[in-house]
């Protein structure tokens, strides 16, 4: 059987309509604004070896304000060092010229008996309640000084020989009365005397 090209293509369905397009998609949210967050606050402990002792420090972070506005506060604990030992004792140069600001005062040790050590001061006071034999021991160049002596009831006064003296020396301070008397070494041996008159 046979058909006609016409006739075929009457056949033919006629052709589709176009589908709709899809719709937009939504837009994304916008991100969250960035912030510091909550930190956690801690403290650290630092091992500082000194002197043989272990000594700590502290570092401690703390935070306030908003997340947004964050303020960090650092707290640095400094260690205190143990003490140090004893420096040395200082020694004076004998041979350098001092200007004294402070007076200076020179012990008055009592020598009854007369005996007087120059090591112990350089100046003595002597109370006498019998006859006194006035000596010195420990003589040093230079050293120089002053004696007081109380002699109320006029026991004689006697000295060494190496006590140098005026002639009327012991006659003097044998009476009965109150004397300063002031000496000087002026070697390792011999010591050089004079008195007052009797005061009141």
């Amino acid at each position: 059987m046979a058909f006609s090209t016409s006739s075929i293509a009457a056949i033919k369905g006629d052709a589709g309509t176009n589908g709709t397009n899809g719709t937009d998609g939504d837009d994304g949210n916008d991100g969250a604004a960035g912030g510091f967050g909550t930190p956690a606050v801690t403290t650290n402990t630092i091992a500082v070896d000194g002197s043989g002792d272990s000594q700590d420090a502290t570092c401690t972070i703390a935070s306030s304000g908003p997340d947004s506005a964050k303020i960090f506060t650092f707290t640095l604990g400094v260690p205190v060092g143990s003490t140090g030992a004893t420096g040395a004792t200082g020694a004076v140069d004998t041979t350098t010229d001092y200007t004294w600001t402070g007076t200076q005062r020179g012990t008055v040790v009592a020598a009854n008996s007369g005996a007087m050590d120059m090591d112990l001061s350089n100046n003595f006071s002597i109370t006498a309640a019998a006859a006194v034999q006035l000596t010195f021991s420990n003589e040093t160049a230079g050293q120089s000084g002053y004696i007081t002596l109380f002699n109320p009831n006029g026991y004689a006064i006697t000295k060494e020989s190496t006590i140098k003296g005026g002639t009327a020396f012991l006659t003097d301070i044998s009476a009965a009365g109150t004397y300063v008397i002031a000496y000087h070494t002026y070697d390792s041996t011999n010591v050089h005397v004079s008195n007052s008159v009797a005061l009141s």
